[in-house]
């Protein structure tokens, strides 16, 4: 059966969307974004609907839906990636496949997934760009994950050349905000520092330390700026396969942990362990593909993060 590769008007006819991976961090934003449309929503739980099988996809599917917006998968901080990358692996390939196999099946008039710049060559030089995504593989830590995700947008890409899915996956660049994963020892760099400037605080401490130079170049994604790139490209990205979505603004980690400092009222010293390694050098994303379209971002780094503080703080003190 073949899918029209046209989803033009979608969210304006009461279109059945399936969202995967609803409970996530982003998940979660876009479900409150979705509520502004004329459409009905589905979010199954892996609990209800394990998308590694067979049984649990086709119970997924069951609400027949116009668009899907894959957002499942299994992944963590680089601590977890590396340690299972195989698992990792296996599981995002399953759940890919019978998720894109159901999408066909069903018929539907778009498939949005997601992935994340770990799908890039590890060697590649930056602003990384749509075009150069094969020449070379993954960073080792992230070798499962970001190869996985790769083969979804190959899947995505085949489909689309056999007209057979109006298929477009969304790479993102640091999704950080309001509802992200705070966890001491699970979180990443904005979440992290922003729980160590605060207990920094309430502990009385007079200073932070931080790994390596603080030279390294970062790009990071608004939460509420991902879930609108996602919306947007439900009717805006038919002639797409893969797209970049970043802020637009790369920052090095000194002056993004100098802002934390700042935003958090720490008034200690920050110091860098420069024993410590720094990681990649330079990494971020050419935005000129979302731009052309006609997408741009419009959180800022400093909104974002005091948007991030406050939501801390005030489920810490709800806590």
């Amino acid at each position: 059966m073949s899918s029209s590769l046209n989803s033009d008007g979608i969210l304006a006819n009461g279109a059945r969307i399936l969202v995967t991976g609803a409970g996530g961090f982003i998940g979660r934003n876009l479900i409150k974004m979705l509520e502004n449309f004329d459409v009905s929503v589905f979010t199954p739980t892996i609990e209800e609907c394990d998308l590694t099988t067979n049984k649990g996809v086709k119970e997924a599917f069951s609400c027949n839906p116009d668009v899907v917006i894959h957002l499942a998968a299994d992944v963590g901080g680089i601590g977890y990636m590396s340690s299972n990358s195989f698992e990792i692996f296996q599981n995002n390939s399953l759940m890919d496949l019978l998720v894109i196999r159901e999408s066909v099946s069903k018929n539907v008039k778009k498939f949005i997934g997601v992935g994340s710049v770990n799908c890039y060559p590890s060697l590649l030089e930056s602003p990384y760009e749509e075009e150069n995504l094969w020449r070379g593989q993954p960073h080792d830590s992230v070798l499962g994950y970001g190869s996985s995700k790769r083969n979804l947008i190959l899947q995505c890409q085949m489909l689309r050349s056999q007209q057979k899915l109006n298929a477009t996956v969304l790479i993102f660049e640091g999704v950080y905000g309001p509802g992200d994963n705070f966890a001491r020892g699970r979180s990443r760099v904005i979440p992290a520092n922003i729980v160590r400037c605060i207990d920094a605080i309430n502990s009385g401490d007079t200073e932070i330390s931080a790994w390596g130079t603080g030279n390294p170049i970062r790009d990071f994604l608004f939460v509420n700026d991902a879930s609108r790139a996602i919306i947007f490209s439900i009717e805006n990205s038919d002639s797409i396969n893969s797209l970049n979505v970043g802020s637009g603004m790369p920052v090095s980690i000194r002056e993004l942990l100098e802002k934390i400092v700042q935003v958090t009222g720490f008034k200690g010293k920050l110091v860098w362990d420069e024993s410590k390694p720094d990681g990649q050098k330079i990494r971020y994303l050419s935005n000129s593909k979302a731009l052309d379209l006609g997408f741009q971002t419009k959180t800022i780094l400093d909104e974002g993060l005091h948007e991030s503080v406050n939501w801390y703080l005030e489920h810490l003190s709800a806590k």
